[in-house]
């Protein structure tokens, strides 16, 4: 998986550049140096599923140099399902009713957001009685239906053209390679939909 970081804030937050290049250089894949299009030093970092468990994570650590703008595909590709059986499992779940349909304003009245650059917290979803509820908890965690601020805003980010008023999203119970998670179909309101998934990332 594939994110951007830049040194940025690097002076607000007292970080040496070359000292964190150093304790960054297994993660680093890519230095830019500053250019006329962006004044700031550029990295391109690749994180894998064997760092994810460590606490505190890589994101955790380092949320305040990533570039989450420019990381914004990457991070809702992380989630996206593209498996059609696992699309058709779950179209089969909301034509049973068997999901919890929710606005975008009911979801950020649940605690949920779509507008925070942040990995420092996750919001942990479950289902129960066809009812969902978020929980703020401190740090991603897996097997669990944690879900990062990020990944949220990359919905939106990443689909203009959203109607906002009209955006509605399906969350199901779901197994997935065996794991029983929770899965979400979002139609847009503009005639597209996708699919996702927590995808044991923390992305």
């Amino acid at each position: 998986m594939e994110i951007y970081a830049s040194s940025r804030n690097f002076s607000e937050y007292g970080i040496d550049q070359a000292e964190w290049e150093l304790e960054n250089k297994d993660y680093i894949i890519n230095i830019q140096q500053p250019s006329a299009g962006f004044e700031y030093t550029l990295y391109t970092i690749y994180l894998v599923s064997s760092d994810y468990n460590t606490t505190p994570s890589w994101l955790k650590t380092n949320t305040h140099f990533i570039e989450y703008d420019m990381s914004m595909n990457n991070i809702e590709a992380e989630h996206l399902i593209t498996s059609q059986q696992t699309i058709q499992d779950i179209d089969a779940e909301i034509l049973k009713n068997n999901c919890v349909s929710l606005s975008l304003t009911q979801i950020q009245n649940k605690g949920g957001a779509f507008n925070v650059d942040s990995y420092q917290t996750y919001m942990s979803l479950s289902i129960d009685s066809k009812e969902l509820s978020i929980r703020i908890v401190n740090n991603y965690y897996y097997p669990g239906d944690c879900y990062s601020y990020p990944f949220f805003k990359s919905i939106l980010f990443d689909n203009p053209g959203v109607d906002l008023q009209k955006c509605c999203f399906y969350f199901v119970n779901i197994s997935i390679d065996s794991i029983t998670t929770i899965a979400f179909k979002v139609i847009f309101g503009n005639g597209s939909e996708k699919y996702y998934d927590y995808s044991g990332s923390p992305m």
